[in-house]
């Protein structure tokens, strides 16, 4: 078996084994851990983060996230209004041709300005 261990009980005087005993360190030791780090934590929240686990940096990143969700919801109207305005503008050049007879321009001729890329403009918002 292993080593026992005996305290001396002085109600009766008399010599009594304590059992168990492994039990109860380890027992002890887990709740001196969790009673630690519980203080830890609750020492670190209330000065600011200082330990460093992220609480105060991430709410930061948050506020920043929802501060692009917005201003790239502003650009995507802004981008829709001056996609409109160009449609409006290539029909009043569409028009002003046939009026004074000129030939339209050539879809190829209009891509020149843009560089002919693939047109795909999509937004994901998670």
């Amino acid at each position: 078996m292993g080593r026992k261990v005996f305290y001396i009980d002085t109600e009766n005087l008399s010599l009594s084994e304590v059992r168990n005993i492994q039990l109860k360190f380890l027992g002890l030791i887990t709740l001196i851990i969790i009673f630690s780090l519980g203080f830890l934590f609750v020492l670190n929240y209330f000065t600011g983060d200082i330990l460093g686990f992220g609480r105060v940096r991430a709410e930061k990143l948050q506020r920043e996230n929802n501060l692009l969700k917005e201003q790239l919801r502003v650009l995507k109207e802004k981008f829709q209004q001056i996609e409109s305005i160009v449609a409006k503008l290539l029909e009043q050049d569409r028009e002003l041709r046939l009026a004074v007879d000129l030939k339209p321009i050539d879809e190829d001729i209009k891509k020149v300005a843009i560089g002919g890329v693939e047109e795909k403009y999509e937004f994901n918002f998670f």
